[in-house]
């Protein structure tokens, strides 16, 4: 299995919209509780990095793990490992602000 991120340009972008209203993805914002609770894209679940090891256990098999967070880089690490625990990842490598540019409510 591959682990992906999202290239940037134009493409970053349209990936991640396909992913927010797609029920064969869970989303999983690893932001803290205020900032999730502030502004997060919509069906994403707060999970924050320091809590997702004790989660693991309880992550669907079944479903694509779509990893965002502040900077990218915890993206990056948990989706490496959960992936090495045989999860299907994919995280976001970019800072959940530059999403902001999207400024939808169907996304937010």
């Amino acid at each position: 299995m591959i682990l992906t991120y999202i290239n940037s340009g134009d493409f970053m972008y349209d990936d991640i919209l396909q992913h927010i209203h797609n029920p064969q993805t869970l989303i999983i914002d690893l932001r803290d509780e205020f900032s999730f609770r502030q502004l997060h894209l919509k069906n994403a679940i707060n999970i924050p990095g320091d809590d997702l090891k004790s989660q693991i256990p309880y992550l669907p098999h079944d479903k694509l793990l779509y990893f965002i967070c502040d900077t990218g880089k915890t993206a990056k690490k948990m989706a490496e490992q959960c992936q090495q625990l045989g999860f299907q990842c994919q995280y976001f490598p970019h800072s959940f602000q530059s999403l902001l540019i999207l400024k939808n409510e169907q996304y937010f």
